[in-house]
């Protein structure tokens, strides 16, 4: 593979005496041609695979996804990733993946400028600590600190038929939430969380991931009889407001759920930063299954030190292209470049890397480099599908 002062020489060279002086962000125009390239074709050489950031857990649908990531190619368990038939790894679009959830199935959506993976896996499901569906069923919820006027809602909830809800007073701005769960007040895991499960605190809904290979055991706890939960809002400097509850019904989550599990709920606030409600809903016990995630990047240069990148920095900084590919950048960035230069072979030079890439026909369907590419190394990306019409049980699908 090229380094960007390669590009530089053999450019210079084709510029009729010409230079490059007259270019004045040459490493910006690099990232134009990259994007030019990226819209069109999925290079091979941009294939990368990483681990997703948090565990897959069953019934847990959100997750985050590396940052450069363009499309999807496969999404496998880490362990024995390479011999698994992933062949019903299916794509779909965000309402129809609300609607079905199917096993190995996924979409890729954006929400308020945020965009991350869901991905719906069948694997050990949940243990149900509560669902916040009464005040005293399985024990007598409690609320504490600057927490007043506890009800059930059933008005506004995410799961279930109900959630908690309570007020705070001395508003102020939401700081963390901390779980303990165990056997008593005196015997416990703590775990605290400044963020959401994969993104920051926001007004409305959170879904809370609580990690237990990382909490804090206060006293001796036995977790083959889990009966203790409470769940602790800090905000306005030092202030707290409580959910607290002893199940008549102990839990067994001995197995693994130390080690690999996690405590998931959702908490509702009415601010982040004048906190005065907060709701509480669907606690559960989780263990989760590490994931591989294989994509195209958008991401076509890194550093000498293999760093990946979206623009170059450095005249040694590599270009992740060979062969056809790094030829349709090459052309690419000398299509852009004779428009800049304007020199006196300015119009032949155009047309010439025009034709290259798009063909002497000029639309670039039967001949050129980027039909010659889509030809010899089609994309591995994963196509979302859609149901057209649900009827009486029977689907018709668009494939």
């Amino acid at each position: 593979m090229r380094t960007i002062a390669e590009i530089q020489t053999k450019i210079t060279s084709r510029l009729h005496g010409s230079t490059l002086n007259k270019v004045s962000d040459f490493y910006g125009l690099c990232e134009d041609a990259a994007e030019l390239v990226l819209s069109r074709i999925d290079p091979i050489e941009t294939n990368r695979k990483v681990s997703l950031i948090n565990p897959v857990y069953d019934n847990v649908y959100d997750y985050a996804l590396p940052a450069d990531l363009k499309v999807i190619t496969d999404l496998t368990p880490q362990a024995n990733a390479d011999n698994i038939d992933n062949s019903s790894l299916s794509r779909t679009f965000s309402r129809e993946f609300v609607n079905n959830k199917k096993d190995n199935q996924f979409a890729v959506v954006w929400h308020d400028g945020v965009r991350f993976l869901r991905y719906s896996k069948f694997l050990k499901a949940p243990v149900v600590i509560d669902q916040a569906d009464s005040l005293t069923s399985n024990g007598t919820w409690t609320i504490g600190g600057n927490a007043s006027n506890l009800e059930l809602d059933t008005y506004n909830f995410v799961s279930g038929s109900g959630s908690l809800k309570c007020n705070v007073s001395s508003p102020g701005a939401l700081l963390n939430v901390e779980i303990r769960i165990g056997n008593d007040s005196s015997n416990y895991f703590a775990k605290t969380v400044t963020a959401g499960h994969f993104e920051a605190f926001k007004a409305g809904w959170n879904l809370l991931r609580f990690d237990l290979n990382t909490a804090t055991q206060v006293g001796t706890v036995n977790m083959a009889a889990v009966d203790y939960v409470r769940v602790t809002t800090t905000y306005n400097v030092n202030q707290t407001a409580f959910y607290e509850k002893t199940l008549t019904q102990r839990l067994d989550l001995s197995k693994n759920y130390k080690s690999d599990g996690a405590i998931f709920l959702y908490q509702f606030f009415d601010s982040i930063s004048t906190l005065s409600l907060v709701r509480l809903d669907n606690i559960v016990a989780a263990i989760g299954s590490l994931f591989d995630v294989s994509y195209n990047s958008i991401y076509l240069f890194r550093s000498s030190a293999g760093v990946w990148k979206s623009k170059p920095t450095s005249a040694t900084d590599i270009i992740n292209l060979s062969g056809l590919s790094y030829n349709i950048f090459e052309a690419e960035i000398s299509r852009a470049i004779t428009q800049i230069v304007q020199g006196p072979m300015g119009v032949f030079d155009y047309t010439y890397w025009n034709n290259m890439l798009e063909g002497a026909d000029g639309t670039g369907e039967n001949t050129g480099l980027y039909a010659e590419y889509a030809t010899k190394n089609p994309s591995e990306r994963i196509d979302g599908t859609t149901t057209y019409y649900r009827m009486s049980g029977n689907s018709f699908d668009n494939d």
